[in-house]
């Protein structure tokens, strides 16, 4: 099930909707605190990472001291090995399972 917009409700086309985003970021970043934005970054690479480590799932350990690390000047961009190979890993899985659900045999 996928949320559909309200009646009369214009749904935005690809470059509108890219235009939306690249505002709301330029309006963020002019609005708050470099330290906010560091600190929202670091949610969303902790979130990624940890749906990464999950084999795509939502139960991953959500505080796992990024930002004590970016402060300790930690280079926090790269993701370990291990927790891409696992991601491959889960994703071929997935794809077997999609393949077998849709009768595609695995």
């Amino acid at each position: 099930f996928l949320p559909q917009p309200a009646v009369g409700c214009p749904v935005p086309g690809p470059s509108e909707a890219r235009e939306e985003i690249l505002e709301a970021v330029q309006r963020a970043c002019r609005q708050y605190e470099q330290d906010r934005l560091q600190a929202c970054c670091l949610s969303l690479l902790t979130s990624w990472r940890g749906c990464l480590a999950d084999g795509g799932g939502n139960r991953y350990e959500s505080h796992t001291g990024l930002r004590i690390q970016a402060k300790n000047g930690k280079d926090l961009l790269g993701v370990p090995r291990a927790v891409v190979e696992e991601a491959r890993a889960a994703l071929a899985r997935l794809e077997e399972e999609a393949g077998t659900l849709q009768g595609g045999g695995g």
